[in-house]
């Protein structure tokens, strides 16, 4: 069983992995700034941490109380983020774009920085991170696609760094997901289908990463096939 750090824990995405990973007996630490990743974890009888993940020290902190609360840290999966809204460049003013940046790709190097040490110790250490799928980036805005699409990169590059540390870095591209518990029903879920998904499958995905020790710089799209049910354009 791993010893795993979840940030940007919510009511969507975070949460459904927190629950995969504690369902299949990982121990695990939950950070947000955020009333509901503090219920979640006591829901979960989980420790939680609250924490800005835009300021370095903080993280730092989080970093080393969770280091206490779990004896070691094998792995990091990196849930936060947001800015999604459907608006256009005009209407996408420069603090929302940067606000967007901040909350995806800073807080992404933020908690990569200051977990890396524990990762290496672990001797096999693994990180994941949620990017997003084209049909949710291309139905958002520029700030929410840059964003976004910053992870996916800074995915590949932290893998090849990381090589010969032995940690694999992978990513999460979901699609449009629902939010809370049993809401989307896994069962009844089929490949194209319209509405929200059930969170179950991105946890997952999650568990698959963490648990192979050969798959590192890969993005994984989870989004039912939306992605490329593509017309000819012809």
């Amino acid at each position: 069983m791993r010893s795993v750090i979840i940030t940007g824990v919510g009511d969507g995405i975070g949460a459904a992995i927190a629950r995969g990973l504690h369902d299949r007996g990982h121990s695990i630490v939950l950070v947000s700034r955020g009333e509901k990743g503090r219920e979640l974890a006591s829901e979960l009888s989980a420790p939680h941490i609250r924490c800005d993940l835009t300021d370095e020290k903080q993280v730092a902190g989080m970093s080393a109380e969770a280091h206490r609360l779990m004896g070691k840290v094998d792995s990091v999966v990196h849930a936060a983020g947001g800015y999604f809204r459907q608006q256009t460049v005009e209407n996408t003013d420069p603090a929302f774009f940067t606000g967007a940046l901040m909350n995806n790709a800073l807080t992404f190097y933020n908690v990569v920085r200051a977990t890396l040490g524990l990762l290496r110790a672990s001797g096999h250490g693994s990180i994941v991170a949620v990017s997003a799928a084209p049909n949710v980036y291309l139905n958002s805005n520029i700030g929410y696609a840059a964003g976004k699409g910053s992870i996916q990169f800074m995915v590949k590059q932290l893998a090849l760094e990381l090589l010969h540390s032995n940690v694999t870095v992978n990513g999460i591209s979901p699609g449009f997901f629902g939010r809370g518990k049993g809401s989307y029903p896994e069962g009844s879920t089929k490949l194209l289908q319209q509405g929200r998904l059930p969170g179950e499958s991105i946890g997952k995905a999650v568990l698959f990463l963490l648990d192979n020790p050969l798959i590192t710089g890969q993005l994984v799209e989870v989004d039912g096939g939306h992605s490329i049910n593509i017309g000819a354009g012809l």
